[in-house]
């Protein structure tokens, strides 16, 4: 069975259902401000792709825009870390 990616982007398998994919959570040691832009670059992701995790967890930031720790944590599983303290 082969896997497809479907209408956002997500890869699925032949019968439809969303395919799992593994990966490590990686430790992440982000200060108590970061900006957005920064963020991204600590992540390996484009700051689009921060903004519109920030987006889809009810939260609207610009790229220059310095968020706080506790909010980064909602968003970092989603690129496989998890958030420490400096």
């Amino acid at each position: 069975m082969t896997n497809k990616i479907d209408d956002r982007g997500r890869q699925v398998g032949g019968d439809g259902a969303e395919v799992e994919e593994e990966y490590e959570i990686e430790p992440l040691e982000v200060p108590a401000a970061i900006s957005v832009h920064d963020l991204a670059e600590l992540m390996m992701t484009t700051p689009v792709e921060v903004i519109k995790e920030f987006m889809r967890n009810g939260h609207m930031f610009a790229i220059n825009d310095v968020v706080e720790h506790d909010i980064v944590t909602k968003i970092a599983p989603a690129f496989g870390f998890e958030v420490l303290s400096l």
